[in-house]
């Protein structure tokens, strides 16, 4: 897949034996690392820290968008 954008729709709950809570940090890297536009629902905290703030607005038109 080449998505353009991701929605990530997510509380940051942990599944499983889990400990990084989702979206996890190697999903996030690799959508950076391939330039997707990250479009999270909620705020993304990691270990106790802010990394992403919830997306507020519109989101643009795309032809590829993956919803994670």
């Amino acid at each position: 897949m080449t998505p353009d954008a991701a929605v990530i729709s997510h509380n940051n709950g942990l599944f499983g034996r889990a400990k990084d809570p989702h979206p996890n940090t190697q999903v996030l890297n690799i959508l950076n690392g391939a330039n997707v536009a990250i479009y999270p629902t909620n705020d993304v905290v990691k270990k106790g820290s802010l990394v992403m703030s919830k997306y507020r607005g519109h989101i643009p038109s795309f032809s590829n968008v993956q919803i994670i």
